[in-house]
């Protein structure tokens, strides 16, 4: 007598076998998408344009904030301090100043600079104005020219609360009001690069978004029979989040390219700009790989999370029963 079959039958499976699947389904998710993308070359193509314009210009901004701020960053620090002391101090005891603040770590060097010597300067650089036959005598003080050790805004600041307490001085002058509006102005253009770079951030989201939207559509019969045979949202959305991720990968080597390019284009104008200000160095933009990880990253991430948020959108709406 035939036995009887028993049907179908359930076995669990082990976690190796599960993380097997898994790991299988993301390799063969990540290459159907990109064949499905290679499948429409041109409006892929279009896309990837698209989202290379849209990185680029924050790209090139950041490169040559970048770029500036390492140029200026001998600028943004403080420079000197001069103290003028007080009428009734006599030469040798602005000398003796002199060495005590030599002897302080904070202090790199001081010079003594007496008001006869100041005087002579003075009329040197204003010559043929004849200062001296509109001045009766010297007005000028004896000084002390302070170099810090730590150019730095932080502690130039806390250097010169030190030296408002040296009773044989009348005023300190530190010339520090260039150096904030020169951190103002890169603030303000940081900012400003940051706010572009959102707003194109947001219009790459916007557009992989919408042409994932597109291929949900296409594929709304074949996400619906998959629905019916037991596929979850999570099981759905993986090939449309690779699609996205590919987009963005695709998108940022467009930007890096472009970005590239204008480096070359600007190489020229720079070497004669750097002719022109022999004092000044204006090399050509250089990409480092910082920037290259983040504009990666920020495509990246950009394409992903547009492409969830259009599968999260229209996903709901296709209901299999």
């Amino acid at each position: 007598m035939p036995k009887k079959s028993s049907g179908a039958s359930r076995r669990k499976l082990s976690l190796k076998e599960k993380r097997s699947a898994w790991l299988y389904h993301h390799r063969q998710m990540a290459v159907s998408s990109i064949k499905q993308i290679m499948h429409k070359p041109l409006s892929s193509a279009l896309t990837w344009m698209v989202i290379a314009i849209s990185l680029s210009l924050p790209s090139l901004l950041f490169v040559a904030l970048d770029n500036i701020t390492q140029k200026t960053e001998n600028l943004q620090k403080g420079g000197h301090i001069t103290l003028f002391l007080q009428p009734y101090v006599s030469e040798v005891e602005a000398l003796e100043l002199v060495e005590s603040l030599q002897s302080r770590d904070e202090i790199k060097s001081a010079n003594y600079i007496s008001k006869d010597k100041a005087w002579q300067d003075m009329q040197q650089r204003f010559a043929g104005q004849q200062i001296s036959q509109l001045v009766n005598q010297n007005p000028l003080p004896s000084a002390i020219e302070v170099i810090p050790t730590n150019d730095d805004l932080e502690s130039i600041e806390r250097l010169q609360l030190v030296l408002e307490n040296l009773g044989v001085v009348s005023e300190i002058l530190v010339d520090m009001a260039w150096v904030e509006r020169l951190n103002a102005w890169l603030l303000v253009v940081k900012q400003t690069v940051w706010v572009i770079a959102c707003l194109l951030g947001f219009t790459v989201l916007l557009v992989v978004g919408n042409t994932i939207r597109l291929n949900i559509e296409a594929h709304r019969e074949e996400i619906t029979v998959s629905k019916l045979v037991g596929a979850t949202d999570a099981f759905v959305r993986r090939g449309f989040l690779y699609m996205g991720f590919w987009y963005g990968l695709l998108g940022a080597i467009g930007a890096w390219i472009v970005v590239f390019i204008c480096a070359l284009i600007l190489q020229q104008p720079l070497q004669m700009l750097e002719q022109n200000y022999g004092g000044m160095s204006f090399s050509v933009m250089q990409w480092n790989i910082r920037g290259t990880f983040y504009l990666l990253a920020g495509s990246i991430f950009c394409g992903m999370f547009g492409a969830w948020l259009a599968v999260w959108r229209h996903l709901r709406d296709i209901n299999p029963t």
